[in-house]
Order: C-alpha cells, then structure tokens, then sequence
C-alpha cells in the first residue's frame, strides 16, 4: 500500500509542488518506509519548490500536525537550498518538543554549512534541560559549537 501511495502522488500534475508535499507528509508510513524510502521521496518534493512554494511553506508549516511538521525536519535536512536553515530554525523554535528535536537532529547534521550562534544558545539551553539521552546529546553538541 506504501508503494502506491507514492507512487501515485506525483501523477496529479494540477497540484503545485508544495499541494504533492503537503499531501505526502500528511500521510502515514512505517518508520522503516520513512527513513528507507518515503522521506527521501519527500525531500525530492522539497527541492522542487518555486519561490512562492518555499513562502507558502514558511507560513502554512506551524498550522500543521506535529508529524507532518517532524517529517519536514526530516526531509529537508537532505536538501542543500539556501532556505533550509532558516526553515529549520523556525522548526527549532517550535512549541512542540518532537518537532525541535527533529530541527535539531537536521541542524546538527548540517554542521558543514550551518554553525548555531549566540540567537540560538536560549532555546538550545531549554531543549537540553527538556530531554535526556541522545537526544540531548545532540543538543549538547550544538551547544558546545557557539562560538
């Protein structure tokens, strides 16, 4: 059923690029789907964006469910367009904690182009002492890179 569901997605060829993106990370997978197949799918989604596509994105991604909106972090982190940053420190910022997570674990893999300042040590030292284990390693890791 997965497979079909991806696969069908794109034949709609009246939806913007960012209507096949929503629809798709409005939908259930399996995690093992997800990270093995789906989110890939969805960061090729993210990287067809136009201009007006990545601003609606800017905007509509706080109205969304928490999954769809940890699934973003999670798929843009493949992505390399300049836009990235910023959307995932707005997904850093967010109310919910599996979300900032998500931003995080993104964040902290793209250590080669993005280091986090001084703006982000507040809400990384109120993420640290929310979480434990690995995730809090993660945000001990951004944490000790501020300059």
């Amino acid at each position: 059923m997965e497979d079909s569901i991806r696969q069908d997605l794109p034949i709609n060829n009246n939806m913007s690029n960012y209507q096949k993106l929503d629809d798709f990370l409005s939908q259930q997978f399996s995690p093992d789907y997800w990270s093995d197949d789906a989110m890939h799918y969805a960061t090729s989604l993210i990287q067809l964006l136009n201009d007006g596509e990545w601003d609606v994105l800017t905007i509509n991604w706080k109205s969304k469910a928490v999954d769809w909106q940890i699934k973003l972090a999670e798929a843009v982190y493949g992505c390399e367009d300049h836009r990235v940053i910023d959307l995932l420190l707005q997904l850093l910022n967010a109310p919910d904690l599996p979300v900032a997570v998500a931003a995080s674990e993104s964040l902290e893999a793209k250590d080669y182009v993005w280091k986090p300042g001084e703006a982000q040590r507040e809400v990384l030292l109120r993420l640290h002492n929310e979480l434990d284990g690995y995730e809090q390693e993660t945000i001990k890791k951004l944490l000790t890179s501020i300059d």
